[in-house]
């Protein structure tokens, strides 16, 4: 299927900021609360991630295991999502394979494209999002993983030049998981099920890569190392 699917105009390819919101209508897609916005798009694979400025503090916590509820929930709730991109003409169609908050509405986008700018109109819903192009994610190589590097158990690291995000997958979801409940209908085995799945962006830097954001705080500021990050490629 991955061979099958047309390449994403290079127009398209880079680290991309969202710069702007403006909702037209209701809908599920995009969040109103203010936040930082980053959607990385390669040949066919994209990766979005998206953290509320409200954030509550993460502190002294370091795992899963050691948040409250309340935590998790939060860590639940944001929007962060990876997986297979089509453009047909103004058209793009993004078919999330992970989904950290899975919705039910399909995403697709109608665009207006120029050298550093993208303008994003809703198809489905009504919305308009600005993104801006992010310096240095075009110094370098666009990579992702083929077909069958995909597994259950391994990260998945989208390559932009001078950045990268890591989506680490959820483990398989046991048979009474409803990924559709509300959150706060949600008990704590169901909240870590949920919260397992991760999306970090990383800059790369003389020493290595430093994780800049992530919908698991305690990542950021953590490096990994040259060797190590060519290793999970």
């Amino acid at each position: 299927m991955l061979e099958a699917l047309p390449p994403v105009p290079p127009a398209y390819r880079g680290l991309w900021e969202r710069t702007a919101l403006e909702r037209l209508g209701p809908g599920l897609l995009t969040d109103d609360r203010p936040a930082r916005v980053f959607w990385l798009q390669t040949e066919r694979w994209h990766a979005d991630l998206r953290v509320p400025e409200d954030r509550p503090d993460f502190g002294a916590v370091d795992s899963l295991e050691a948040c409250s509820d309340a935590q998790l929930a939060f860590i639940a709730g944001q929007d962060a999502f990876c997986g297979l991109t089509r453009v047909e003409g103004a058209i793009c169609i993004w078919q999330r394979l992970f989904d950290l908050r899975p919705l039910k509405a399909p995403d697709i986008g109608r665009m207006e494209l120029s050298a550093d700018r993208i303008i994003e109109h809703g198809v489905v819903e009504a919305y308009r999002e600005e993104w801006s192009l992010v310096a240095g994610s075009r110094d370098g190589e666009t990579t992702a993983p083929g077909a069958m590097a995909i597994e259950p158990t391994r990260d998945i690291v989208l390559t932009a030049g001078a950045w990268r995000i890591v989506v680490t997958p959820r483990p398989p979801a046991p048979e009474w998981i409803d990924p559709f409940v509300p959150i706060a209908d949600c008990d704590r085995a169901t909240l870590l099920w949920r919260t397992a799945m991760s999306v970090t962006l990383y800059r790369r830097d003389g020493a290595g890569w430093q994780a800049e954001l992530s919908t698991h705080p305690w990542l950021e500021g953590r490096r990994i190392g040259e060797m190590e990050a060519v290793a999970c490629a």
